[in-house]
C-alpha cells in the first residue's frame, strides 16, 4: 500500500512502499518503493486489485488508472472517476483477472493512462492473488 499522498503524472505509475507481496504459493517477492510490483511468479491466472481515494490536480479532470503487465496495458482493467472540484477525492476500486505466460516475475503497474495529474491519497492498495496449481 502507499504510506503517503503522491501526485502521479501522465504516463508515470503508482509508487508503493510499504508490505511485501506474497504470491500465495509460498514465495515473497519485491523490496520497497516499487512502481512495478513482482507478483506474478509463474505462468498461469492472477487475480489483481486495487483500490484507493483519487483525485485530479483541476477540477472537474477526469482520472484514468490502468493495469499494466510487464509494460502491457490491460485496457479492460481500467479505472475512471471525474471528482467534482480541485481537492475532491473519489473512492475506486476493480478486481481484474489477468493470464501470466511470460513465467517469472510478471510486473504489475498502475499507470496513469490519462491526460491529467492524478493524486493518490495514502492508503491505496495493490493486490494479486495467484490460483495455483502445484
Amino acid at each position: 500500500y502507499t504510506s503517503a499522498e503522491q501526485t502521479v503524472e501522465p504516463g508515470q505509475s503508482v509508487v508503493f512502499d510499504r508490505k511485501s507481496i506474497s504470491t500465495g504459493c509460498g514465495e515473497k517477492l519485491g523490496a520497497y518503493p516499487l512502481n512495478a510490483v513482482p507478483a506474478m511468479a509463474h505462468c498461469g491466472v492472477y487475480l489483481i486489485g486495487f483500490n484507493a481515494n483519487v483525485g485530479g490536480t483541476t477540477a472537474a479532470a477526469p482520472v484514468e488508472l490502468t493495469v499494466s503487465v510487464d509494460g502491457i496495458a490491460y485496457r479492460n482493467a481500467v479505472i475512471y472517476s471525474t471528482p467534482e472540484a480541485d481537492g475532491d477525492l473519489n473512492h475506486v476500486s476493480g478486481v481484474w483477472p489477468v493470464q501470466n505466460c511470460g513465467g517469472c516475475c510478471g510486473r504489475v503497474t498502475l499507470v496513469n493512462t490519462g491526460d491529467n495529474p492524478i493524486v493518490i491519497a495514502a492508503g491505496a492498495q495493490l493486490w494479486v492473488s495467484a490460483h495455483c496449481h502445484k
